[in-house]
This record gives C-alpha cells, structure tokens and sequence, in this order.
C-alpha cells in the first residue's frame, strides 16, 4: 500500500443485474436532483445580479440627465465680469518689463 493513500473500501458485491439497476436510477435521481438544485440557486444568483445592475442603469441614466439639465443651468448661470483696465502700448511692452507700466493697486490690504 502506498503512503498517503486511503485504504479502500469493502463494498458487498452486487450479484444480480436488477440490483444493479435499480442503484444506477437511484444514483441518477441524486444527480438530476442536486443539479437541479445547483441551477435554480446560480438562477436565482443570476437574477439578482440583473437587478442590481437594471438599478445602476437606472440610477446612472438619472444622473445624466440631472447633469445635463445642470450643465445647461450653469451655462445660463455663468459669472461674468468687464475689465475695468485700459492696456495702452501694448506693442511697447517686453516679455522681461510687462508688469513694470502698471500702476501699484491695493487689495486685500496688500499692495499689488
């Protein structure tokens, strides 16, 4: 006998033909039962699943159209402003001196 292996079992021997039989249906029977058991719960696995995502779909899809109707607030919405500068010689001004034409402003009690 070999390490690590089970002895096998002593099964009484099976003489007649009908006996036979008669354990291979009930064999069968076990099997169409446990697999139907077996696809009724991946079945009901499966329409949970479904459900879940008909509900993310929905969710998903009312989102969309609260940010449209959102996006298209805030386009109507949006903050504008006027400059109050007039930039005169524009042409005159360097990349290295374009700050140096204008004039010191105060704001937030610091001088700009």
């Amino acid at each position: 006998m070999v390490k690590g292996r089970a002895k096998p079992k002593n099964y009484p021997k099976i003489d007649s033909q009908w006996e036979q039989n008669e354990i291979l249906e009930k064999l069968k029977s076990v099997v169409v039962a446990e697999t139907e058991e077996i696809t009724n719960s991946y079945e009901k696995k499966f329409d949970e699943i479904a459900a879940k995502l008909q509900s993310i779909e929905e969710s998903i899809s009312k989102n969309s159209t609260l940010s449209n109707s959102s996006k298209n607030w805030e386009q109507k919405s949006a903050k504008r402003f006027v400059l109050k500068h007039v930039f005169e010689n524009v042409n005159d001004l360097d990349g290295n001196n374009r700050y140096a034409y204008s004039e010191e402003e105060e704001h937030f009690d610091m001088k700009w």
